[in-house]
């Protein structure tokens, strides 16, 4: 079974192989860039 997953990983058609490593790297760690601004931003009180 997990032999099929990464085998789904490394054919995947919007990122590359070195990107999916890049962002299994950084989910072990608990760290990831988040660009842009909009991420940043008050709860609203609805």
């Amino acid at each position: 079974m997990v032999e099929e997953i990464k085998a789904s990983w490394d054919t995947n058609a919007f990122f590359t192989p070195d990107v999916i490593d890049d962002i299994h790297i950084k989910s072990q760690l608990g760290r990831y860039r988040m660009r842009g601004m909009a991420l940043i931003k008050k709860n609203s009180n609805i």
